[in-house]
C-alpha cells in the first residue's frame, strides 16, 4: 500500500536556505561530486535533505567555486597580426621572398674535440620550401657566407626578412657598403 522507500527518502531534513552548515554541506557535496553541476548536485542532496531554495542555494556555492570558474571559461582567441605581403603573393619561382633566422648552438665533434656550431634557416615566404646552412659562429662574417651559399643555389632573393638579431644588422651594413662601392 505505501512505497517501499527508506526511512530516510520518506522523512526528509528540512534546511533553511542561508545557513553556515548548509553552505558547508552543498560545498562538500559538489567536491565530493568531482565539482558537479547544479542539478547533479541538488539531486544527490535531495535523497537526505530538502533545501528551501535548494537551487538557488546551490547555485550560489557552485558559482563560488574557483576551479569551476576556470574550467567553464571562454578561451580568449588572440588577434593574428596581418601578413606581410610577401607572404602572400605567389612568384614563379621558390625563395624570391626569404625570411632567415639563426638557432643554436649545438655540439659537433671535430676530431677529438667539441665544437659548437649554429644553424641558419632561410625559408621561402610562398612556397614554404626551406634550406639549412652550418654556421661556425653567430657572427655577420659566418652569415655572410651562409648567405652566398644559399645565393649560389637557388638565385638571389628580392627581399629577406630576419629579426633584429646583432649578426643580421651587421650582415645588412655589410651588403648595403658592398653596394655602394
Amino acid at each position: 500500500m505505501f512505497a517501499n522507500l527508506p526511512t530516510e527518502a520518506k522523512h526528509l531534513i528540512i534546511l533553511p536556505p542561508s545557513n553556515s552548515f548548509v553552505h558547508r554541506l552543498v560545498w562538500q557535496r559538489h567536491v565530493d561530486l568531482m565539482h558537479a553541476r547544479t542539478e547533479r548536485v541538488l539531486a544527490d542532496l535531495r535523497g537526505q535533505y530538502w533545501l528551501i531554495g535548494g537551487r538557488r542555494s546551490v547555485r550560489k556555492e557552485i558559482d563560488r567555486c574557483l576551479y569551476c570558474r576556470l574550467m567553464s571559461a571562454t578561451p580568449i582567441h588572440p588577434i593574428m597580426a596581418p601578413l606581410p605581403r610577401e607572404r602572400l603573393t605567389c612568384s614563379l619561382a621558390a625563395f624570391v621572398n626569404v625570411s632567415v633566422d639563426c638557432f643554436g648552438p649545438f655540439q659537433v665533434i671535430v676530431g677529438r674535440a667539441l665544437r659548437k656550431r649554429y644553424g641558419c634557416l632561410f625559408t621561402c615566404m610562398a612556397f614554404r620550401a626551406s634550406h639549412l646552412e652550418v654556421l661556425d659562429s653567430l657572427d655577420a662574417n659566418s652569415f655572410m657566407l651562409a648567405l652566398r651559399r644559399f645565393i649560389a643555389r637557388p638565385g638571389r632573393p628580392s627581399t629577406i626578412f630576419s629579426d633584429n638579431g646583432r649578426n643580421f644588422v651587421a650582415a645588412e651594413k655589410l651588403i648595403r657598403d658592398e653596394e655602394v662601392s
